[in-house]
């Protein structure tokens, strides 16, 4: 991973479940840090070029500084979980080394 040399070390891993009896206060990633988060169950509406589209299990996100987690697009009915790996990172290339939406191609292995 030539291309990932801003990242510095991983800060932590954590599993999250949406709560179904409150809403979630969106909120940025902060300097420093990008996310790569992997959708274990449920399902999300994320924006995308081609517009708003829905994203299920086995999808991966990569976020980078200043933006936002999909857990505040996610489907009320149907919630989601998802194990996220945060790095701290020195500084970001001016565009993406990895892109922000990917697919596990097989997840249950």
């Amino acid at each position: 991973m030539r291309y990932c040399n801003h990242i510095e070390s991983l800060s932590k891993v954590l599993v999250f479940s949406a709560p179904d009896h409150y809403d979630l206060i969106p909120k940025p990633l902060d300097d420093g840090f990008e996310n790569v988060e992997i959708l274990l169950d449920g399902e999300v509406f994320y924006p995308t070029a081609g517009g708003i589209q829905r994203f299920k299990r086995g999808t991966i996100f990569w976020h980078r500084s200043g933006e936002f987690d999909i857990w505040q697009n996610a489907s009320a009915e149907h919630g989601y979980r998802c194990v996220c790996f945060t790095f701290t990172v020195n500084g970001a290339p001016a565009s993406r080394v990895m892109p922000s939406i990917g697919v596990w191609k097989d997840i249950d292995n």
